[in-house]
């Protein structure tokens, strides 16, 4: 190929790619997200059903809270049980108690779901 193909193609890729991340400030401004407090995106693709006005720094980390809190119960108490059976637990405990914080959106099962799955992951193990 002629160098000046090569030039032109990565002149191509660039303004891609600077396209690409104003588009992505944009959606960000649009939802008022800041990066800074979006878990590395858990925030806005896990609670994308959380209205904006009840999308904020505190309902997110009391969200968090209880779901954590949920599984440290879960792991505790049903430690010998299957993990599906312990995911439906914890689901169960975390729907009750966010109902309890009595916000007017609801978070969808899958969700929550997706949350206990990593909270999961991230726990240390007792095998050694």
């Amino acid at each position: 190929m002629d160098s000046s193909v090569i030039l032109i193609f990565f002149y191509i890729l660039l303004v891609m790619l600077v396209i690409g991340l104003g588009y992505m400030f944009y959606l960000s401004k649009e939802k008022d997200i800041e990066i800074k407090e979006d878990y590395f995106g858990l925030n806005f693709s896990v609670f994308n059903t959380i209205k904006n006005e009840e999308y904020n720094k505190e309902n997110i980390k009391t969200i968090f809270k209880i779901i954590k809190d949920s599984i440290m119960y879960v792991e505790d108490n049903y430690k010998f049980d299957i993990n599906l059976r312990k995911e439906n637990i914890a689901l169960m405990i975390s729907k009750d108690e966010i109902k309890k914080l009595k916000l007017k959106s609801k978070i969808d099962d899958e969700s929550i779901r997706a949350i206990i799955r990593i909270g999961c992951a991230f726990m240390l193990s007792d095998k050694k």
